[in-house]
């Protein structure tokens, strides 16, 4: 027989009250940790999209050098930007923008006699250069990178 409240029938018993309430309680964890989720994957695409930016912007910064200066400006290694009146140069080995670092490595480029380029062997083409940009940054102590690559010509020779 159902407990009553003041003499009058309760419309459920405590049994299904607690097992309502634990319903509840699973149903509210469920949707705050996928809101927790959606949060940290907001957060990661947001960083992601910054790094990316940040990447192009360095892409045409080193384009934007060749055009300005000259090819010679282009030597291998790693190099870092800076920008003065409107005009970039390289500063550094790297730079740092808010959490991300970024790093532009210029590297020879070799060709076959069939003039493709190969990673190996062949022979040095000294109008050609391979830009690898690279932008790192941690998310909850993770470690996230994203990488360009592409090759650049001294169109001027």
């Amino acid at each position: 027989m159902p407990q009553t409240l003041n003499g009058n029938k309760a419309g459920f018993s405590i049994i299904e009250m607690l097992i309502a309430i634990a319903i509840l309680a699973i149903a509210l964890t469920a949707l705050l940790g996928m809101a927790s989720f959606s949060l940290g994957i907001h957060g990661l695409v947001r960083q992601t999209t910054q790094a990316d930016n940040l990447a192009q912007e360095a892409m045409e910064a080193v384009r934007s050098i060749r055009d300005n200066n000259s090819w010679n400006q282009i030597t291998n290694g790693s190099h870092g930007l800076a920008s003065s009146d409107g005009y970039w140069s390289f500063s550094g080995t790297n730079d740092t923008i808010d959490v991300f670092a970024r790093i532009i490595s210029i590297a020879d480029v070799r060709r076959d006699a069939s003039d493709n380029i190969v990673e190996s062997g062949g022979i040095i083409d000294p109008d050609t250069k391979k830009i690898t940009v690279t932008v790192s940054w941690s998310e909850r102590s993770r470690p996230h990178e994203i990488e360009l690559i592409t090759y650049l010509t001294n169109w001027r020779q």
